[in-house]
């Protein structure tokens, strides 16, 4: 009695839950895109430094794949003349949060921005590489795209958009106008940022690549400017790497800095977003005046903009969560600091938490680098746990490495980095641990009763539920791992959009629950009636449900269900996206422009009839009575 009670009790909440599951999924998803962050306030900025290079230039590739980098010959050059990097990034890697990574040297969970279409913070709260070279009267020149201009326009000194429809037309008339800025502008810029962009658009449209060699007339014309186009992504790396050839011919590298770098990489669909290697590792290649030749690192994408400030001479952005490679600077070229900028530079009306940092410019220039970069993590680390209200550790870590620092020393320096970033992990961990442990009453309350739960779904007739949700859950894994290459990222989702994936998901979610109730119902022939066979369907949708059950409470165990000061796991996220729309599957869409029907009473009707069909009636014959022999 009581599992058929609460088997018309889960046919009933099984009917109602999709919409309930997608609600909640799309509203962590939004929470997600549309996270807050709370480590924007007033900041003291540090003070302008003899500059380790007189110009640097940095050739943004979007879309640029590690292994693809590889097969660029004059990126191989230039590896061999300087820096070759894999840059590691902090998902959310889409075009968007990685730019302002790149010239903030923020990580997404610190300046905020997780998605393409978000609004930068007003007053110029993320402070930027861009901001920092304005402060300091220092030109800038950025060729590219409409979002520079939109998004750091009232910093740069100069802007050129390209607005060639034509992906490969648009990347020649960019390096044709960085090189025209490089000869002829005056006052020269001392930052130029150019953004190629045909190799990502190239992989978008899921273009095959060429088997065989470029023909060379196509490298020729990109070498002597003659504009070409190309269909397909062989094309677009070879004439990329071409490109790339005539701007680093045109330089005079005693007196400047070549950058190439790659904002993200693609996987096997051109999608972005998640942490898998082929989207979060990409290079990082520098070359010229300021940089050590020979060098080999692995590096954080945090790291990049103080690299940066430490060659143009500028403090280091307010919210960098990285130091500058010092391993990898040289001092060979250091440009003199003019006395109108030597003062410090004050970002904002209010020092908050400490005075205005010193001016290092008395310093020997590497050792003025280390310096403002140490202070400026002491002063975001002290006001990090203002704000979490933790016990502060970085003014008093720093004081205890401060002499040597100064002094130049990079064992000390490389040493405070590490102490502060590991006292700034444990204390993050504290924090999370605190918060778990008052959320652990509710989850060991949702344990139980999904125990419970589980218990009573089994009570009678377990094995066929059990078989059919190991049975859903293999070929749900075989079919997305090895048939669609499945993996729990946010590159599942292009552009930062759930669907369409997660609507494919959900339709191919629920012809297999269908599927596998059937299968389930023609192994009810031994049960007692009709009612027992479709209460055991319900069952098997009640365990399948169970399992993205656990992975929601795991989730609310470990982040919650908002976002305030930390972002989730991107592939803990995925996974509960992924599980929701399991159960957003018991609503399903069976034919094209149908509506949405619940399956769990098709399972509870299909039961009966299944079972009508396979039940084994019991033998007729004779019956004997035993007698006793008196």
């Amino acid at each position: 009695m009581i599992r058929r009670v609460f088997g018309f009790v889960l046919l009933v909440v099984l009917s109602f839950a999709a919409p309930l599951a997608a609600r909640l999924r799309d509203e962590t998803w939004s929470d997600y895109r549309n996270y807050t962050s709370p480590w924007l306030g007033d900041l003291p900025s540090g003070a302008i430094r003899p500059a380790l290079s007189p110009r640097v230039i940095c050739v943004l590739v979007r879309g640029l794949r590690l292994d693809e980098s590889r097969t660029m010959p004059t990126l191989q050059i230039l590896r061999q003349r300087g820096l070759d990097a894999t840059v590691a990034l902090a998902p959310p890697t889409y075009r968007m949060p990685v730019w302002i990574s790149l010239v903030s040297g923020a990580t997404p969970d610190i300046h905020g921005i997780t998605r393409n279409d978000a609004f930068l913070p007003q007053d110029g709260q993320i402070d930027t590489l861009f901001a920092q070279l304005r402060f300091a009267n220092r030109n800038s020149a950025v060729v590219g795209s409409l979002a520079w201009n939109d998004w750091f326009g009232q910093d740069v000194g100069r802007f050129e958009e390209m607005i060639e429809p034509e992906p490969n037309l648009r990347d020649d008339a960019a390096i044709n106008t960085a090189i025209q800025i490089i000869q002829t502008a005056q006052p020269a810029p001392q930052f130029v940022l150019v953004e190629l962009s045909a190799l990502e658009e190239l992989s978008q449209t899921h273009f095959i690549d060429n088997t065989g060699p470029i023909p060379a007339p196509l490298v020729d014309a990109i070498l002597s400017t003659t504009q070409v186009t190309t269909q397909t992504l062989a094309d677009a790396i070879t004439l990329t790497d071409a490109r790339i050839q005539r701007l680093y011919s045109v330089l005079d590298f005693n007196t400047t800095t070549l950058i190439v770098l790659s904002d993200r990489g693609r996987d096997d669909r051109g999608h972005d977003g998640g942490d898998d290697a082929d989207v979060s590792r990409v290079p990082l290649i520098m070359a010229g005046a300021g940089i050590q030749p020979g060098g080999q690192d692995i590096v954080k994408q945090a790291a990049i903009a103080p690299t940066l400030a430490a060659l143009l001479g500028i403090a280091m952005p307010m919210q960098a969560q990285d130091a500058p490679l010092i391993g990898n600077l040289e001092v060979s070229h250091v440009q003199p600091l003019p006395e109108a900028a030597a003062a410090p530079v004050t970002v904002t009306s209010t020092t908050a938490l400490s005075e205005v940092r010193p001016n290092t410019s008395a310093l020997a220039p590497m050792a003025a680098v280390m310096l403002d970069s140490a202070q400026q993590r002491v002063t975001f680390d002290e006001y990090w746990s203002e704000i979490m209200g933790e016990p502060r550790f970085a003014a008093e870590t720093f004081q205890r490495y401060r002499i040597g620092i100064a002094g130049g020393n990079v064992t000390a320096f490389e040493q405070f980095q590490a102490e502060i970033s590991a006292k700034r992990e444990a204390a993050q961990s504290i924090r999370l641990t605190r918060e778990r442990l008052q959320r652990l009453p509710i989850l060991l309350g949702a344990v139980l009763g999904l125990i419970a739960f589980i218990g009573l779904l089994l009570q009678q007739y377990p094995v066929q539920p059990l078989i059919g949700t190991v049975l859903y859950y293999v070929l749900w894994l075989g079919l997305f791992s090895l048939l669609d290459r499945f993996r729990l990222s946010l590159s599942m989702f292009a552009d930062g959009q759930l669907e369409p994936f997660l609507g494919t998901v959900a339709h191919s979610a629920s012809l297999l629950m269908l599927g596998v109730a059937v299968f389930v119902a023609l192994l009810t022939g031994r049960h007692k009636n009709l009612l027992d066979a479709s209460i055991t369907g319900i069952n098997t949708l009640g365990l399948i449900a169970a399992v993205p059950v656990g992975v929601l409470m795991w989730f609310y165990w470990q982040y919650g269900l908002g976002f305030s000061w930390a972002l989730p796991s991107s592939g803990l996220l995925a996974a509960l996206l992924i599980s929701l729309t399991h159960i957003v599957a018991f609503s399903a869409i069976l034919w094209a422009g149908g509506p949405a029907l619940p399956i769990a009473p098709i399972v509870f009707v299909a039961g009966g009839v299944i079972y009508l069909l396979v039940r084994r009636r019991p033998k007729q014959g004779l019956h004997y009575e035993r007698f006793r022999i008196k």
